[in-house]
């Protein structure tokens, strides 16, 4: 049993560190959570498509992860 907590948070880390190197501000608006079967979901908001298209890119190539599930969604211009 935490030998599999500890993958999870591992993957969590690893995903969060990938993502803040390519967007420093995600870490307020997406919300990552993972488990230790490598399967990944991300919530929250990005400033483009494009940046939604890269974030799950960088996730999807990180080890360990399977399955990506992204439900970022593009931040309304003000």
């Amino acid at each position: 049993m935490m030998n599999t907590r500890w993958r999870s948070k591992n993957l969590r880390i690893n995903v969060l560190q990938a993502v803040l190197s390519y967007q420093p501000r995600a870490a307020r608006d997406i919300v990552i959570d993972a488990t230790p079967d490598g399967t990944v979901w991300l919530r929250g908001t990005a400033p483009s498509t494009e940046d939604i298209q890269h974030i799950n890119s960088i996730v999807s190539s990180i080890p360990g992860v399977k399955t990506v599930f992204c439900n970022i969604a593009v931040t309304p211009k003000s």
